[in-house]
């Protein structure tokens, strides 16, 4: 006897073809896609991945414009995979002859600044040195890219450059600052600053012109961030407050004040973090989580044994639900990943930097640190598995 199969999906309007392939799993849809050509493209298409990357619920946020949705589900799937395995490749980047300060990341290029007033310009996929930007007289201790090629700075020297990556030269320099600036934070075209000097500044760095200085601060500005609605900015201070800002009046809206959480006094605010509603902010070794909205503590956490440099929020929007996720560094040399509500053990710990890690960020695979052993480590979660 023999059997006659009939390719369906083939007869069918290509409405109707995708509309049943929308009801199938990432692995179906794979297996699917090799019954034949036809099958391949329709399985292949980009409106489908793009579906079953939003059903997803990854563990690392997509950070950058995606237009292969089926290489992109396969890359967060498998860093998702290891980041849960624990499994990933550490590396190394040397080049810097002085403490590591600060790190910004735009597509394949990572740039670091440093103590000793350089800015390295690296490779991120093979890790190579592309360039070094010099023109600061000390310290650099802030880095926001603003376009592909423009690349913002900040200085122990008072001033804020603009840099042209591509051609490695100096475009502008911001002055205003009467101390050395220690935190930038950029959004669009509206740049914030914080000082030594109490203040924290306004730029449109698109006419380099200072839109507005915020006074309110009694002693020096560590950490700056700014919403993405660029309505507010975010202030931490040594004088153990953290302020909002109103960027279209310059004036302050709320202070908050991060409570002792034993009888040693409370520290200078070091680093801050805002995103999707929610603050998080460090002081000593301790790193708080606030409702911006009702000004309430959700939620603190202790397990860095020294104080805490760094600290990077996302909010991650899951169907009917916001999920939380939270890095921290500090001078005891680790970086813990949090999963807010479980605060009672970070979900993963990176070691390999000896000395305390001074800054972090992340993008869709990697987790970067910015080292006080002059070094950058990059904990690489978008290893190759064979499950997909």
């Amino acid at each position: 006897m023999v059997m006659h199969f009939r390719d369906f999906l083939s007869q069918l309007p290509e409405q109707v073809a995708m509309k049943i392939l929308h009801y199938l799993s990432p692995l179906d849809l794979l297996r699917a896609s090799q019954v034949n050509k036809h099958w391949h493209a329709l399985c292949s298409r980009n409106d489908v991945w793009f579906i079953k990357y939003k059903e997803a619920e990854f563990a690392i946020p997509k950070t950058h414009t995606v237009t292969d949705w089926k290489n992109a589900y396969r890359s967060k799937y498998c860093a998702t995979l290891n980041w849960k395995k624990g499994k990933c490749k550490p590396l190394q980047l040397l080049g810097h002859g002085a403490m590591v300060t600060c790190l910004a990341i735009q597509e394949e290029l990572l740039a670091s600044g440093s103590r000793d007033k350089t800015i390295q310009i690296w490779n991120l996929p093979s890790g190579l040195h592309v360039k070094t930007l010099e023109g600061h007289r000390k310290g650099v201790w802030g880095l926001q890219f603003f376009t592909d090629n423009l690349l913002v700075s900040a200085s122990y020297d008072t001033t804020i450059k603009i840099w042209n990556v591509r051609l490695g030269d100096c475009a502008r320099t911001l002055y205003g600052h009467d101390g050395p600036v220690w935190s930038i934070a950029l959004k669009e075209y509206v740049l914030v600053s914080g000082s030594q000097d109490k203040l924290v500044k306004v730029w449109d760095v698109r006419r380099c012109h200072l839109l507005h200085t915020m006074k309110g601060h009694t002693q020096a500005v560590f950490a700056v961030d700014v919403d993405s609605t660029i309505k507010q900015a975010f202030s931490g201070s040594a004088d153990k407050s953290i302020r909002i800002w109103d960027l279209d009046t310059g004036t302050c809206l709320r202070a908050l004040c991060p409570t002792p959480l034993t009888s040693v006094s409370s520290c200078a605010i070091t680093s801050i973090s805002f995103d999707g509603g929610y603050l998080a902010c460090s002081a000593g070794n301790i790193v708080w989580l606030y409702s911006v909205t009702t000004a309430k503590c959700l939620q603190w956490f202790d397990h860095h044994k020294k104080r805490v440099e760094s600290v990077k929020l996302k909010a991650v929007h899951q169907k009917d639900e916001v999920k939380l996720l939270m890095l921290s560094a500090g001078q005891d040399g680790k970086v813990n990943h949090w999963d807010p509500s479980d605060y009672k053990e970070s979900l993963q710990t990176l070691r390999g930097a000896s000395a305390g890690v001074t800054c972090t960020l992340c993008d869709d695979t990697r987790v970067i640190g910015a080292s006080k052993d002059n070094s950058i480590w990059i904990w690489d979660f978008g290893i190759a598995t064979r499950t997909l």
